[in-house]
């Protein structure tokens, strides 16, 4: 079955540098032989909802020509991918930045200035000379993709979105689906995404045969830690009965000293 917009589909792909290394897969064992893998990474097909934004354009226009269990690979020059290598992206930091933060710089080390991934290639003196560049700029790539399941029925579909839209969310996402109305229960986690919420309503709306999305933020009561520092109120309640204690031990002190006192006057006499 030939592919059209609008469909949802998962998709497993590698993809590879023109030396033919492994840089992103979604196979687990892939990224184990490339020495790539990421614990904290979940390896397992992506959605993708043909005619929105997946991959690169030309791997998009692919998928679209392809079907189901179909595998293929995809060539993408430098400019169709990860763009041409620019020469503004190589700036001189001064080395007070670094020791400002803490950091010795040495080639080849990754950092981030400015919300700006870059690599480290020079270290003379008081400055630092850092690429901004992706570190496949100018190179050219690959993907090995294979549609692995078209996505039909409604709920399904519904499951999916959630899954592209909100994969930072640890917890499932309780939803209510009621003929071509949707109530979503957004966890605390998902409650500051409202551009994503935004797009998710609409690729639900137009791909999942629905009238309205709704959202509804639930909170859940913290329970407080014991405060163990007494209050100004308890200060005052436990402070004469603390000068009480200190005055009957005084007390206790003078009573056995006065008895020895006697005891040494009467062994004297």
């Amino acid at each position: 079955m030939v592919l059209k917009e609008g469909d949802i589909v998962k998709v497993e792909y590698t993809g590879m540098d023109e030396k033919g290394e492994i840089f992103d897969t979604t196979l687990e064992k892939k990224a184990i032989e490339a020495g790539i893998y990421n614990e904290k990474r979940k390896y397992k097909p992506i959605v993708a909802v043909i005619g929105e934004k997946n991959f690169f354009d030309k791997v998009d226009e692919e998928i679209k020509k392809s079907e189901k269990g179909k595998k293929f690979t995809v060539e993408l020059e430098p400019k169709e991918a990860f763009g041409e290598r620019n020469a503004e992206f190589i700036r001189m930091v001064p080395m007070r930045d670094f020791k400002a933060r803490k950091l010795t710089p040495y080639p080849g080390m990754p950092v981030e200035i400015n919300n700006m991934q870059g690599r480290v290639q020079t270290v003379s003196g008081g400055r630092v000379r850092v690429d901004f560049n992706h570190p496949l700029a100018g190179k050219k790539v690959k993907y090995e993709i294979e549609i692995k399941e078209t996505i039909i029925n409604k709920e399904e579909k519904i499951k999916a979105l959630l899954e592209r839209y909100f994969p930072f969310v640890e917890t499932s996402i309780n939803y209510n689906l009621k003929g071509d109305e949707l109530g979503i229960t957004l966890p605390e986690q998902a409650q500051n995404s409202k551009p994503i919420r935004k797009a998710f309503a609409e690729s639900a709306l137009k791909n999942a045969s629905l009238k309205k999305v709704r959202f509804i933020e639930e909170y859940s009561k913290q329970e407080k830690e014991t405060n163990k520092t007494p209050t100004p109120e308890q200060k005052k309640t436990e402070k004469p009965e603390t000068q009480e204690k200190k005055e009957t031990k005084q007390e206790k002190t003078k009573t056995t000293e006065e008895t020895n006192a006697n005891k040494t006057s009467e062994e004297k006499g």
